[in-house]
């Protein structure tokens, strides 16, 4: 099994983590490596070229889980750019995916604060978020 020691990104290795991206890409075009693109990708600046790389990474799908985990954080980075419908067909791709993931109620709610709607996502994700809780506790 090929097995990946992932660098440390900051700003003395950042050409060395680039390379190694790339080489993972290279090696093992997945979810995993082109989401590890996106991050550095975002690290730079580079939004629109995180955003396609996190594209690539729903692409190459993965269990559900991942991918909801993927359209998360391509929702996040729309947020970012304020592009906001599309930020929300993200999270809604989520829950799609993987009804009840949590992280895609926050960024709901995080969509919601950056839309200037500061009440509702609170009182709404603390009641899933209560709801999801007592779910699994009581599946347990």
């Amino acid at each position: 099994m090929l097995r990946f020691r992932f660098p440390t990104v900051n700003r003395q290795t950042d050409s060395q983590a680039v390379q190694f991206f790339q080489k993972m890409v290279d090696l093992r075009p997945q979810l995993s490596s082109y989401s590890r693109v996106s991050y550095m990708r975002e690290l730079h600046g580079d939004l629109i070229g995180a955003i396609d790389s996190m594209k690539m990474a729903i692409s190459a799908g993965g269990s559900r889980e991942s991918v909801a985990w993927a359209h998360v954080h391509l929702g996040n980075l729309y947020i970012t750019t304020e592009q906001y419908p599309t930020a929300q067909r993200e999270f809604d791709a989520a829950l799609s995916d993987f009804p009840d993931y949590a992280q895609a109620y926050a960024g709901l709610g995080n969509l919601s604060i950056a839309q200037g709607h500061e009440s509702v996502p609170h009182r709404s994700f603390v009641a899933k978020s209560a709801f999801l809780h007592s779910s699994r506790s009581r599946s347990r």
